[in-house]
């Protein structure tokens, strides 16, 4: 994507330590996702996963080394190509573009990213932390 210094570092979700180029993705099982997006019935539609994640069958987006496991069916963004802002934002307008992403949980795993004091350990984060005073959209 970009030739800037990196901004972002992925921490495995799975051993904790931090995934260099080259060494892990950015994923979520593809095939979960659609088959949670098709699953639709009488008692629910595609635009149910729009409002709040309270769904069980929301697939989670994760972060793991080549190593550390992922599925036989990933839709995975390499972190070497996700380590600045503006990369993350190109990949937010690229898997919103995915049907079967309302079925993921794309916009937590994107809060959690510019909100880590909200977030588990695993994940993308800020390389240089962020002050907490600022105000996210809508404050």
């Amino acid at each position: 994507m970009t030739d800037q210094s990196p901004e972002l570092t992925a921490i495995c979700d799975v051993c904790l330590q931090a995934i260099g180029d080259g060494e892990g993705s950015v994923w979520v099982d593809q095939g979960d996702a659609n088959d949670a997006f098709y699953s639709v019935d009488d008692s629910n539609s595609p635009l149910d996963f729009l409002g709040e994640t309270t769904r069980s069958d929301i697939v989670a987006w994760r972060t793991t080394h080549a190593d550390c496991g992922m599925t036989d069916n990933p839709y995975k963004i390499e972190v070497e190509r996700i380590r600045t802002w503006q990369d993350f934002l190109y990949w937010s307008a690229h898997v919103t573009g995915k049907k079967w992403s309302v079925a993921t949980d794309w916009r937590l795993f994107t809060l959690r990213s510019l909100e880590p004091q909200r977030a588990a350990v695993g994940g993308l984060r800020p390389i240089r932390p962020q002050g907490l005073e600022w105000n996210p959209i809508g404050s």
